[in-house]
């Protein structure tokens, strides 16, 4: 994330939004609640798990298998899957640091069709976040991250993002993709 962070600053942009989807959800808010030199203009979590290791839906299960059997490592390929290695040391969950955000603007989307995370895993991070800065949308029939996206719900999130940012400044945004 700080690589594509600097990249985009490196390119001339002075306000870098964040957004990800899934693990890449809960990776932007566990880099924009760090001390950092220069925060994102905002923070865009779209299906976001709460905490790790999560067990409550087949699909999270079928993951856990894949990551924790004796050679089921080798199926992932074969399945679609990509494992990475494990963790060294486990981090800080999203929602332990999602109150250290703020003031960053943060939206959570999330679906009420989410097979892998229940909404509950949004509900409970918006809880944990602060009330004056967060954000929350539950989307009706959308299912997990980037598959449960629509065209409406793309244009809605780039609505809110340059609303918040430009709200945040005076210079003209951008929804322009860097990496």
């Amino acid at each position: 994330m700080d690589a594509a962070v600097r990249l985009a600053h490196d390119r001339g942009y002075s306000k870098v939004a964040l957004v990800g989807f899934s693990m890449g959800g809960a990776v932007a808010m566990l880099y924009a609640s760090q001390d950092l030199d220069e925060p994102p203009a905002a923070v865009v979590s779209v299906s976001a798990p709460s905490r790790w290791y999560i067990r409550q839906t087949p699909a999270m299960r079928r993951v856990h298998w894949l990551l924790e059997a004796p050679h089921a490592r080798l199926l992932a390929p074969i399945l679609g899957v990509r494992l990475g290695r494990p963790w060294p040391s486990v981090p800080a969950s999203p929602i332990e640091v999602v109150h250290r955000i703020a003031p960053t603007p943060l939206l959570l989307v999330h679906g009420d069709r989410d097979h892998y995370f229940p909404a509950e895993h949004a509900l409970a991070l918006h809880r944990a976040a602060d009330d004056a800065t967060a954000r929350l949308w539950l989307e009706p029939g959308m299912g997990h991250a980037e598959t449960g996206m629509h065209p409406g719900l793309v244009d809605r999130i780039a609505t809110w993002l340059n609303e918040t940012c430009t709200k945040t400044s005076e210079e003209r945004t951008s929804t322009q993709v860097v990496a």
